[in-house]
Formats: structure tokens, sequence, C-alpha cells
């Protein structure tokens, strides 16, 4: 598998009016980690399409510590009668008991926190105690919300600090 990690994806300021895309992960049927990206004025932060998980419900794409601002969605799993295929959507638990998803949701102007069109329920994991990481009940589609009494520090893989 791989790893998108601390990166920062935005719209150009002047750019035409048009669909913007942040990540596009297509037909990966590997353990894959979106992690601690900053997602800012995009149509579509984190967009899934066809089949992205493999023999079992932990492998496939999971979406942890990304911050999103003024996004219309910031994850996005396409609708297989949309994309033609037989087979749409993720890995099915974004989180588990232990831990929670830590990602940040866009507050006002997101049309979609999570959609998912994908022929599996998605379990998503929040910290129930930070506002900006609810999905709102609104804003998500065909996704199980689970609360939890959890905190996600979010370390860098990194290690040290980012700061030149």
């Amino acid at each position: 598998g791989f790893s998108f990690e601390e990166n920062d994806f935005s719209k150009y300021f002047d750019g035409p009016v048009s669909n913007y895309f942040g990540i596009i992960i297509n037909n990966l049927e590997a353990v894959n980690e979106v992690y601690k990206n900053n997602f800012s004025g995009l149509s579509y932060a984190n967009y899934a399409d066809r089949k992205n998980w493999g023999g079992t419900d932990y492998e496939g794409p999971t979406y942890y510590c990304n911050e999103n601002e003024k996004n219309y969605a910031d994850f996005y799993v396409v609708d297989k009668l949309l994309n033609h295929s037989p087979h749409s959507g993720i890995v099915s638990f974004q989180g588990d008991d232990n831990h929670v998803a830590g990602n940040t949701s866009t507050q006002n102007e997101a049309r979609w926190h999570f959609y998912n069109g994908g022929e599996h329920l998605v379990a998503y994991y929040y910290n129930q105690n930070n506002s900006i990481e609810i999905p709102e009940l609104s804003k998500t589609h065909h996704v199980a919300r689970v609360p939890k009494n959890l905190t996600y520090t979010c370390p860098s893989h990194y290690g040290g600090s980012a700061d030149l």
C-alpha cells in the first residue's frame, strides 16, 4: 500500500469555474492511508471511484487526521451506478472502538461531509467532544456515525517539526 501524508490541496485563487479534486483513489484494493492532509476550497477533497477494498473489511483506503475547509464534499465515494461499474466503495471501517478518524469537516460550505455511494455501509468513528470532527447527519449518506469519547492526536509519521 501507500500513503498520502502531510500535503496541502487547494483551488488556485483565480481558477476558472470547474470541479476541483484533492486526492482521487480509483480501483485500489490494498491497504492505503490518506493521513494528515489539508484540503481547502475544493469540489471533492477526497474522491474514491470503483472498488477500493480488498478481501476483508479492513483492506482499503482509510482517511485519518485530514483537515477540511470550504469544500463541497470532504469525502465522496462514487455510486456504482454512476461509474457503470459492478462495484464501488472503500474499506468499511474508518476508525474503530479504540481509535477515531480525527478528520475535521467543512463547517458551512459543504454539501457533504461524507457521501458514500458504495455498496457497503461505512462505519465512521469520530470524537463526540470536538464539534469540527462531527459529521452532520444531513451531510452524510450511507454512513454509520459512531461517536466516541476519544481523541486522536494525529502525530506526524515523519518525526520532528515541520517548521523551517
